[in-house]
């Protein structure tokens, strides 16, 4: 997946950066995000074909301030694709691990935070039984860009801990800038 950081704009009443994703050349969406006393986060997203963004409510933070590792929040994840139903809400704990961590992807290289959240959410599968969708992400952010690098790891797993369905997906800066949407 790639992610270009386009020109900010004015969104809800807020100033957002929009973040452009794609895959394998087709649009996968966009997410508007906005950084100010209380951190950096996602106030909506828009998913191909929709016509406007939706507000994220409440909003889905990249990461809080204060800047320190060890800073930690809990958050909310979205499964990205569920083999089995519709798209599984999962509830993370972040956590700031690092501040100067060296990051190269195909926009440059940089000094980034990184961020790790792990969560998971149960749920009776009928057929399967009870079910863990479990999520796994490490992000780094670089300061005046952004998103910089992701790395998502989604699991569904059966009563015995077996993984049923495993996702792993990478996002790399490409590009950002002066790219209207």
């Amino acid at each position: 997946m790639e992610v270009r950081n386009l020109a900010g704009r004015e969104l809800f009443g807020k100033s957002v950066i929009p973040r452009s994703q794609t895959i394998n050349g087709k649009n996968a969406g966009m997410s508007f995000v906005v950084s100010d006393a209380s951190g950096v986060y996602e106030i909506a997203s828009q998913q191909p074909g929709d016509e406007t963004p939706k507000q994220t409510v409440p909003p889905n933070y990249d990461f809080k301030l204060p800047l320190s590792v060890g800073t930690s929040w809990e958050g909310q994840d979205e499964t990205d694709s569920d083999a089995f139903l519709d798209k599984v809400q999962v509830k993370t704990k972040c956590l700031i691990e690092k501040l100067d961590d060296e990051v190269t992807v195909p926009a440059g290289t940089y000094k980034a935070t990184k961020v790790s959240c792990t969560g998971s959410a149960q749920r009776d599968m009928k057929m399967q039984g009870l079910t863990t969708t479990v999520v796994e992400s490490h992000t780094w952010y670089a300061p005046d860009i952004g998103l910089v690098k992701s790395i998502d790891n989604e699991d569904i797993r059966n009563a015995n801990s077996v993984i049923l369905h495993s996702i792993h997906g990478t996002r790399d800066l490409v590009s950002m800038g002066s790219e209207k949407e």
